[in-house]
């Protein structure tokens, strides 16, 4: 689950959705605050592509927080492992058309 689907999780608790994935952003952004000063590709970066960067985070996160709800939504409800094994009683879809000449 990381700590995506853990923080997300908390403050969904008290927050709304989307007001919980603009905070995920926040400790994301920081993370990645230590690479403008390593990374030399970041250091080249103008404020303004900071800027887009943090941006980019921000909507990710927002995006992230739907794909974890996809999630959780399809999980509800299952009692049996993710993917069950085929029954040996269906069908084979790769069966030939009985159409087919010289069968």
């Amino acid at each position: 689950m990381g700590w995506r689907g853990f923080l997300q999780a908390h403050l969904e608790a008290r927050l709304p959705p989307v007001s919980a994935a603009g905070l995920v952003s926040v400790p994301w952004a920081l993370w990645h605050l230590p690479l403008s000063g390593v990374t030399p590709s970041y250091r080249a970066m103008p404020s303004i592509g900071f800027t887009g960067f943090v941006v980019s985070i921000w909507v990710a996160s927002w995006i992230f927080a739907w794909l974890l709800h996809l999630g959780r939504r399809s999980s509800r409800g299952r009692q049996s492992a993710p993917h069950p094994a085929p029954q040996p009683s269906q069908p084979s879809v790769r069966s030939r058309p009985s159409s087919v000449v010289g069968s």
